[in-house]
């Protein structure tokens, strides 16, 4: 599957949502990261067909994303907010999504699906006693319905406990293996763990769009750690972009993103969301490709 964008714009009236978006997406997991506003779920629902473009062109394998009928078929989406019927037991929501999708359910297709989300024990269970990880992985369950070879998941580890969150990476990058799976998030930690490519959207722009592991080089020579007294923090904080502290009696361990070495700083080796703190500072409107 090869999903291709091609000046994708959209916008409201007189505001412009989405700007420009040029993207071409293979099998694997690819992250769509940026603030809140930027634009992702616009950007999704676009692709979901939920939404019209205001012009541009989205192809699915040559498909027209104006064939909506078609790209349905191939496409499944779990959105960050979804509704289930409470009383309902697992086995029953999948029987009742099934017919919505206009495919007949039998139980060994259900059992089948409940086994692929890790969920089988749980058939009998009501929605209300699922914890949100079950869910969120029930969610994934209904969006598989239709076996779709691209997979969109907004926000989908959002509230989630760190075991949970860890069982859902691992269960999108066994999809990822035949599939497209577009993963937004605010979260960095998940798409450094499970994704292969990253495009990163600000006010509608792409900023970034590549590899991961090319993304974590824009903060090279830009992450400093610094040794300081307590009582000049405040200081440090008006002059720095300071993204963690580490408390020691009357001292203090500050890791700061900046352009210039502050004095008295030692270089350390950046993080993904340390160079995505520093890919927000920039104020260049140029798309950044590296590799």
């Amino acid at each position: 599957m090869k999903i291709c964008i091609r000046e994708l714009n959209k916008s409201y009236s007189d505001k412009q949502v989405l700007n420009n978006i040029n993207l071409e997406l293979e099998n694997g997991m690819h992250g769509l990261l940026g603030p809140n506003g930027a634009g992702k779920t616009t950007f999704m629902r676009i692709l979901t067909t939920l939404l019209p473009k205001t012009s541009g062109e989205i192809t699915y394998d040559g498909i027209k994303v104006e064939n909506k009928k078609e790209v349905r078929k191939i496409i499944g989406y779990l959105p960050q907010e979804f509704s289930l019927y409470p009383n309902m037991s697992v086995y029953e929501t999948l029987e009742y999504f099934y017919l919505l999708s206009d495919i007949k359910p039998t139980k060994s297709k259900i059992l089948c699906l409940l086994e692929e989300v890790h969920l089988e024990t749980c058939k009998k269970l009501k929605v209300k006693a699922l914890s949100g990880g079950m869910k969120r992985r029930l969610g994934i369950a209904i969006a598989l319905i239709n076996a779709p070879k691209v997979l969109i998941v907004d926000e989908p580890t959002a509230g989630l406990d760190p075991e949970e969150r860890i069982r859902f990476r691992n269960l999108l990058s066994d999809f990822s293996k035949d599939k497209v799976i577009i993963l937004s998030t605010h979260i960095v930690e998940d798409i450094a763990l499970s994704c292969r490519s990253l495009t990163v959207i600000k006010e509608g722009n792409i900023k970034y769009s590549g590899k991961v592991s090319d993304f974590i080089k824009i903060g090279k020579n830009k992450v400093w750690k610094l040794p300081i007294d307590i009582d000049k923090l405040d200081d440090i904080k008006k002059d720095y972009l300071v993204v963690s502290t580490v408390l020691e009696e009357d001292r203090a361990s500050l890791k700061i993103i900046s352009e210039i070495k502050p004095k008295g700083a030692e270089p350390v080796n950046p993080t993904l969301e340390d160079a995505y703190m520093s890919l927000m500072q920039e104020v260049d409107e140029n798309v950044l490709e590296i590799g």
